[in-house]
Parts: structure tokens; C-alpha cells; sequence
């Protein structure tokens, strides 16, 4: 009874989880500011070698949302709840960096600053999208402001699509969760064939990603009823290793989408399943699982951090007298976006969150109150 509750505490780290997510935040961190490199066309074309790793945080996100909510959102009410929470914690985060875009905006509107992407970036017709998260439904040709949001639109495109993937998973299970991802894939892919502006590839699909990301969040609730049937027993946490390692040089290889998709659910698998069966295998990473906590705050942020540091300052003022490459100012750029992220993080989202999940939970329990008094 003491090791079941032993495990049921350390399940929702997923350790393995956590560190993927860090350093997919950081390679695509990476990957923007390489734009600014004096080899760009090489560093961006190497980079972009790895785009499938989006489709791993939406993966990700399926298994640990499924995994969490499964069995509490039985009503309307429960679902309201989770809608609510899970956008108190999001939307603080992707109001101040909207924000920041807007106020950048503002400025190259008036004329203060200079922008070559200007008109393309800080299209005011597409700020309502931006707001209300729908830039990767579909409703914009090209990315605006915080460039880097279409992927909160499309995560709130699937938490607003769980009662889909409740009712699929009880009738279906695992076939029809595969089922309903492979519509929405082939969905898209339909899309790329008859040339919406959708992006070359399906890894490059953007203002449209919300179908994909479904896709793949789906196919992570379906990796949560495999690891329930331990479809194989493994203790050692190398094994998901292992084939997230082989997973990113097929990347590179540039084997099949669907191949890769497939190789980056069976790493989630192994390393669930590591984490059931031998929870403390990674306990030496608990001292830094804050920081690691923080990677979607680096992925939002980073795009603020550059425009600062990167098109303002460098561009501007160190380009033509720093002694040193821009690489070694990108290296600066990194460390100031995770404190950056960091710092809001514990100042910011955080206490809004919780005060915003606390004002919500005091008003339902009143209303609950006034009802049955």
C-alpha cells in the first residue's frame, strides 16, 4: 500500500517528460535565433531537420492531460472547470508577450522603429485571432505578433476537443483514438495537397497546426491505455532514452513523418512505463525539475528576448563594434530567455494563476451554497 502511494505521487513528473520538453524548447529557442547567423541558410536547414519535436510536446500533452482528467471530467460542469484552470494557467503567459508584440507594433506604426516584416507582423486585422487563440484554426495566412502562440491556439484547440477524446477512448479505446488521429492527419495532409496555406510539409504546418496537434495529442491518449496494459515491462529509464536518441537521428535521415510519430510514441511508452515500474530511477533530476518546469515560458519568451537583444540590440548597436560572433550574444540571448522565463514564471503566472484558479473555485463554491441553501 506504502509503494502504491509511493508511485501515485511520483507519476505526474514524468522526469524523462519534463527533460524532453526542456530541451525541445531550447532547440527550437535555438533554431529562431540562428536566423540572425552569418551561416543562417545552413544552421536553419539543419535545424529544421528536427521540426517533428512540436508534434512531441503535443504528444505529450495528450498523455499527461488524458492521464490526469479521464476520470474527473464526468459532467459539464467538470469540463467548465478544467477549461477554466488550464487557461488560467496559459493565458497570463500569452497575454504579456502578445502584449509586448502589440506594443512593438504600436511603435513601428508611429514610426520609431524599423521592421522589414513589419506589415506581415504586426497585422492589426489578425490581433483578434492572436487574443482569442484562434491563429492556428485556420483563420490567418501567416503568423503574427508572438509568432510562437500558434501552438498555445492549438493546445486550447485540444483541451477544447477532450470530450472528443473521452468518448472515443470509452467506446474505442486505443483503436479509435489511432482512428481519429489519423483523420485529422490525413485531414491536413488533404489541405497541403490542394494548396492551402498551410506550410510545405505536415512538420511545417502552422496557422493550420491545430489539426495536427490534435492528431498527435490524441495519439498520446492512446499511449497512456498502452502503457495501462504494460504492453512490456521495463524498469531501466535508458530504454525511452534510447529511442528518443534514435527517434532524432531518423530526423536527420529524413525517414517517414508518420515513422517518426510512431518512434516518439513508443519513447513515451517505454519511459511511462519506466516511471510506473521504477519511479526513483530518476530521482537525481528532482533538483532541477523547476527549471525544468519552466520550458513553455522559454518557448514564449524567447521570441521577446530576441527581438530585444537580437534585432534591437545587436542589430542596432554591438553588430558592427562587438569583437566576438553573434553566436556568442545568441548564448547571452538563451540564458536571459530562461531567466527571463524563470522570473515570470514565479512572479507572474504562477501567483495570477493561482489567484485567478482561488476567485473561481470561492465563486462555484457560493453558487453552490446558494443553491442548496
Amino acid at each position: 500500500m506504502e509503494e502504491s502511494s509511493l508511485r501515485k505521487t511520483a507519476l505526474p513528473v514524468f522526469h524523462s517528460f519534463a527533460m524532453w520538453r526542456f530541451i525541445a524548447a531550447l532547440l527550437i529557442m535555438t533554431y529562431h535565433f540562428m536566423h540572425y547567423s552569418e551561416n543562417s541558410e545552413v544552421w536553419v536547414r539543419w535545424f529544421e531537420n528536427m521540426l517533428p519535436l512540436l508534434d512531441m510536446f503535443f504528444m505529450m500533452s495528450g498523455y499527461l492531460i488524458y492521464d490526469r482528467y479521464r476520470e474527473k471530467l464526468t459532467d459539464t460542469g467538470e469540463f467548465g472547470s478544467f477549461l477554466f484552470k488550464r487557461l488560467a494557467k496559459l493565458y497570463p503567459l500569452h497575454m504579456i508577450t502578445t502584449g509586448f508584440f502589440v506594443f512593438v507594433g504600436l511603435a513601428w506604426q508611429l514610426g520609431f522603429i524599423t521592421s522589414n516584416a513589419g506589415v506581415l507582423r504586426y497585422d492589426w486585422t489578425s490581433l483578434p485571432s492572436n487574443i482569442l487563440l484562434l491563429q492556428a484554426w485556420g483563420t490567418l495566412d501567416t503568423l503574427t505578433f508572438n509568432y510562437v502562440s500558434w501552438s498555445l491556439s492549438a493546445e486550447w484547440f485540444c483541451y477544447l476537443m477532450m470530450p472528443l477524446i473521452l468518448f472515443v477512448a470509452l467506446r474505442s479505446g486505443i483503436v479509435g483514438l489511432l482512428v481519429v488521429a489519423a483523420i485529422f492527419y490525413m485531414g491536413t495532409e488533404y489541405a497541403i495537397s490542394q494548396d492551402w496555406p498551410l506550410g510545405k510539409t505536415i512538420a511545417d504546418t502552422k496557422t493550420w497546426g491545430a489539426y495536427r496537434a490534435f492528431a498527435s495529442f490524441a495519439i498520446g491518449a492512446a499511449v497512456v491505455q498502452l502503457v495501462d496494459m504494460r504492453i512490456v515491462l521495463v524498469r531501466s529509464h535508458c530504454w525511452g532514452w534510447a529511442v528518443m536518441g534514435i527517434t532524432i537521428i531518423a530526423m536527420f535521415l529524413s525517414v517517414n513523418f508518420y515513422l517518426i510519430i510512431a518512434m516518439m510514441a513508443l519513447a513515451l511508452v517505454l519511459s511511462a512505463i519506466a516511471e510506473h515500474e521504477n519511479p526513483q530511477g530518476l530521482a537525481w533530476m528532482r533538483p532541477i525539475l523547476p527549471v525544468l518546469a519552466v520550458s513553455f515560458g522559454i518557448y514564449l519568451w524567447h521570441p521577446v528576448v530576441e527581438t530585444v537583444m537580437l534585432s534591437f540590440i545587436w542589430r542596432h548597436y554591438l553588430g558592427d563594434i562587438a569583437p566576438f560572433a553573434i553566436e556568442w550574444f545568441m548564448l547571452l540571448a538563451g540564458v536571459m530567455s530562461i531567466a527571463v522565463a524563470l522570473a515570470s514564471h514565479h512572479f507572474y503566472e504562477k501567483p495570477l494563476g493561482n489567484w485567478l484558479v482561488g476567485h473561481f473555485e470561492r465563486k462555484t463554491a457560493l453558487k453552490m451554497q446558494n443553491k442548496s441553501a
